[in-house]
């Protein structure tokens, strides 16, 4: 498909050749017949350019894909069409699945079966997201209570294992265990890894910080204090800043990945526990669980854009056995949280209403509402779609 400036070029061309031949038509090429045809052809062309104007081209070739969208209560992960909500699938996972990963070619989903205090997990559920289906469970051993999660390569995904204060590096393909390391701080729950790889980063709730591993040399390289609560983190699709929720200040620390320095800080009231980039870099959404609403920021300028409301939700679960649910009396509790591929389209779940709020970023609205199975958390999307 040409691109705008493409169809541009090519009319001026056309163009330039229809008045090379009017100014020269003494010379003879396929006789007038072509000479009547060559302002036709710049017509038809600079109708194909006009009709063209205005499109986005990302959203022309953007995939529908589908949400993975996991339910706690239910030990299940849903696949819903991301542009309906259409319930496509569902997949048995482990108890108590926590937060998912995709693989770079979006045909493998990956689920931490986190469990409770009381019986912590200690697996991870592969997905083949075309058949919708569980193809292997990967013990963790003893690492209990695997959390954060995220693809390195192909192969190999880093999960937080919160029941000993660890963090390890998976081989799906062979199922093993290839790197452990001790944070030693308490509540390490989730990871974001630089896109090349070479660090990775950890907020840790109960110590109010954020570790950093250097994978290259395979060491904890340092322990950055943000703030307390530290718990959601997002880092940007460049890799060149992390943002980190610290839930307990109210606040967002932004770390720059390079020298390690904490280089702003933001409000976002009340209890920020999640944070999400979008695609392109210019935004981050943050779930505010107490207050029940999500801030918007400009990623660039590191400013507050606004606040999304969920007013639109107006059905809450009594279910005091969920997270939170009796200490935010009237939030819906949104955590966890995506941001689609159009830059502008957010998903967020809602632990305390059962459904997946669909935002619109540069309005500040809700657009709809999407059905989901028991006390939903973690979420992610997949250009892949299951065959059905």
């Amino acid at each position: 498909m040409f691109q705008m400036a493409e169809l541009c070029k090519l009319i001026i061309l056309l163009y330039i050749i229809y008045i090379a031949f009017k100014s020269h038509s003494n010379i003879k090429y396929g006789g007038t017949i072509t000479m009547r045809w060559i302002p036709l052809i710049t017509i038809l062309s600079l109708g194909i350019i006009l009709s063209g104007c205005g499109k986005d081209p990302e959203e022309v070739v953007e995939p529908a894909g589908v949400l993975i969208v996991l339910n706690k209560s239910d030990d299940t992960a849903y696949i819903l069409d991301r542009e309906t909500g259409e319930h496509l699938a569902s997949v048995q996972t482990g108890y108590q699945p926590h937060e998912v990963a995709v693989s770079p070619d979006g045909k493998t989903a990956v689920i931490t079966n986190y469990g409770t205090r009381n019986e912590p997990g200690n697996s991870l559920t592969v997905v083949d997201v075309k058949r919708a289906e569980r193809v292997k469970n990967i013990s963790l051993d003893e690492h209990t209570m695997p959390h954060g999660i995220q693809f390195l390569d192909d192969d190999r995904v880093i999960v937080t294992t919160e029941g000993n204060q660890t963090v390890v590096i998976v081989n799906l393909e062979r199922e093993t265990i290839e790197q452990v390391y001790m944070t030693e701080q308490r509540v390490s729950h989730m990871v974001a890894a630089t896109p090349e790889g070479r660090r990775a980063f950890v907020p840790n709730i109960g110590s109010g910080n954020v570790t950093v591993l250097d994978l290259d040399a395979g060491i904890v390289e340092t322990h950055i204090q943000t703030g307390e609560g530290a718990e959601g983190i997002a880092i940007s699709p460049d890799g060149s800043e992390v943002w980190v929720t610290n839930r307990g200040a109210n606040t967002v620390s932004i770390i720059n990945t390079a020298t390690l320095e904490i280089e702003s800080e933001l409000a976002s009231p009340e209890f920020p526990i999640r944070a999400a980039f979008s695609p392109d870099g210019r935004h981050v959404l943050v779930t505010n669980a107490r207050s029940g609403d999500i801030t918007v920021f400009d990623a660039v300028n590191r400013v507050r854009v606004g606040v999304i409301r969920l007013d639109e939700i107006d059905e809450l679960v009594e279910d005091d056995d969920r997270y939170f649910i009796d200490q935010f009396e009237g939030s819906p509790i949104p955590i966890g949280i995506v941001v689609g591929p159009d830059n502008r389209t957010a998903y967020v779940a809602n632990t305390a209403a059962d459904v997946v709020a669909v935002l619109d970023i540069l309005t500040l609205a809700v657009l709809d509402l999407y059905r989901t199975g028991a006390q939903p958390d973690g979420i992610a999307w997949t250009h892949v779609r299951p065959e059905m």
